[in-house]
């Protein structure tokens, strides 16, 4: 039997028996301890990887997935057991003692100046659903859910650079009557080439950046959805990607050549239109002939991953 097969049988019967159990069963405890766990899968997948014994390896493989399932469920529980109606209870990081406060919107603003030729974005947040989807006449725009004014919106100009800072105050999980709603929609003027660098938490992402000028895109995550859509406006696009336990897909523009790098472990890869180099390697065919370039480095844990190339409309 195969060791991805063992991995994800397992990892799935886990998570239905727990969930199961947990229908019938008040399980109490101390979950905001428990769901760290999760790095003993880090360490079981190393250990598989030097191991060579087949068996060894489903043994590992399935305990792995069981310490997993532990994980995810214990940090889901530990999100709603703080949840009520239209008021959201959290941990304060400073005293540890429960503090509560009321949903909210919130936008945030920075004006556009002609002068901006290249422009950055650091992103920082928790666990949330996130939204790139439009463009703006500002240089930045965000509309946000949940905990109001949680964001700190900075900036920093040199010549005709700007460097912006977008960060939440508290990452954390906030839920609502059972729904998360640390949701951001951010918007960016298509004008400047950006370097965007988004840190995030397990989260639900949706980025179309398509309409941008894209030099250098790096997302950092955890366990996570993730959705994305880059554009060839840049002579060369580079995207860096490290995930959890996530699902991957990406979309490029079919015109534009494109390499992908990967590092992952216990991953499915669909490379649509792509040729292997070597084992981490995959390149377009039109890479060598094409003026514009996409290189794309997956760094991933169990994961799901498509790369799919798409054709622009006229």
């Amino acid at each position: 039997m195969k060791t991805k097969h063992v991995f994800w049988g397992v990892l799935f019967i886990s998570i239905g028996l727990l969930w199961l159990l947990d229908h019938f069963i008040n399980f109490r405890y101390e979950w905001g301890e428990l769901w760290r766990l999760w790095p003993i899968v880090i360490i079981l997948l190393g250990v598989s990887v030097m191991v060579r014994n087949q068996l060894v390896k489903c043994v590992l493989s399935g305990f792995t997935a069981f310490i997993l399932a532990f994980a995810l469920f214990a940090s889901v529980k530990y999100g709603l057991v703080y949840s009520g109606n239209g008021m959201e209870f959290s941990f304060d990081d400073n005293n540890h003692g429960l503090m509560s406060y009321h949903y909210g919107v919130t936008d945030y603003s920075e004006p556009f100046s002609s002068k901006y030729e290249k422009a950055s974005l650091h992103f920082k947040a928790g666990a949330g659903s996130f939204i790139v989807q439009d463009t703006t006449r500002e240089l930045f725009f965000a509309h946000t859910e949940g905990k109001q004014d949680n964001y700190t919106l900075t900036k920093e100009v040199s010549q005709n650079n700007v460097d912006l800072n977008f960060e939440m105050a508290q990452r954390h999980v906030s839920i609502f009557s059972g729904k998360n709603r640390n949701r951001v929609e951010l918007k960016l003027n298509s004008d400047p080439s950006w370097d965007l660098d988004f840190d995030l938490g397990a989260a639900s992402v949706n980025f179309d950046l398509s309409s941008y000028i894209t030099e250098k895109v790096s997302i950092n995550m955890g366990a996570a959805s993730l959705k994305l859509k880059l554009g060839d406006r840049a002579e060369e696009t580079r995207l860096d990607l490290n995930a959890g336990a996530s699902s991957i897909d990406i979309e490029v523009p079919e015109d534009a050549a494109c390499e992908i790098k990967t590092d992952v472990s216990l991953s499915s890869k669909h490379f649509e239109g792509f040729k292997s180099v070597d084992d981490d390697t995959y390149r377009t065919d039109n890479f060598n002939s094409a003026k514009k370039k996409i290189y794309i480095s997956i760094d991933s844990g169990v994961s799901s991953i498509r790369v799919n190339r798409y054709t622009k409309s006229i």
